[in-house]
């Protein structure tokens, strides 16, 4: 079924995405990347549009495992920029960030040689000096920051990191909740100091 469902879904999730720039638009702190359309509630396109982009690249790297290495990265690129670009612009930079592990992922998994995945890593780490200073806003390089280093502002800014790395770091706590599943991800990503 997602052969057939894959490529309409991230067409039509790039249409609402686009959408949100319009009237039916909702802004929710400081970033318009929800949707209400008549007869809906209030949802985020974006989140659509990963689910349908994901599985398009992944219809389209099974498909192509005979091409060129180079050509494919292009490809996946050509085909995850639309979304990436538009969810950016919203500003919501978590889930355009959120994109990337999982291309990677899919690249890695697609039976890429890992020569080529060196490549697009290094030419990610080669730009993001750029990214960071010209292409991002300040509030979104502060984040960026202070994720990487959460004793930079811990009243401010890292305020969110260091309450995810206390609530996960807190051995008291018997119970799992919903809060602790949305933030164990930083506990992975995050170097408890």
């Amino acid at each position: 079924w997602a052969k057939w469902l894959a490529v309409p879904l991230y067409a039509v999730s790039i249409v609402l995405v686009a959408l949100t720039y319009s009237k039916l638009g909702v802004e929710v702190q400081h970033a318009k990347c929800w949707l209400r359309l008549p007869g809906l509630p209030v949802f985020q396109p974006g989140q659509l549009a990963a689910t349908g982009g994901i599985l398009s690249l992944a219809l389209f790297l099974s498909h192509t495992r005979r091409w060129h290495p180079a050509l494919r990265i292009i490809c996946a690129g050509l085909i995850a920029a639309p979304a990436m670009i538009l969810i950016l612009k919203q500003p919501d930079l978590g889930m355009t960030i959120a994109w990337v592990p999982a291309i990677l992922t899919m690249l890695y998994l697609s039976a890429m040689p890992l020569r080529w995945l060196a490549v697009v890593l290094l030419a990610g780490l080669t730009l993001m000096p750029l990214v960071m200073n010209f292409g991002l806003k300040p509030y979104q390089r502060d984040r960026v920051v202070a994720f990487f280093d959460p004793d930079v502002d811990p009243r401010g800014t890292s305020y969110g990191v260091n309450q995810s790395l206390t609530a996960i770091g807190d051995r008291k706590s018997t119970r799992l909740n919903s809060s602790h599943l949305v933030i164990s991800y930083a506990v992975f990503c995050l170097k408890k100091k």
